[in-house]
């Protein structure tokens, strides 16, 4: 097992992986990080 901290919307979370699959997760991180800020844009721009 290897421990990881990833970072979603700028907090960072421990994150325990096999290490074969250390890499695949960091990528998922990466593209629920991308997703989440997408999100968090496009909510500023809503009207009250």
């Amino acid at each position: 097992m290897k421990s990881l901290k990833i970072s979603i919307l700028g907090k960072q979370y421990p994150l325990m992986v096999e290490d074969h699959e250390e890499e695949n997760m960091l990528n998922i991180c990466r593209y629920v990080d991308e997703k989440f800020q997408e999100y968090r844009h496009q909510l500023i721009k809503q009207p009250e």
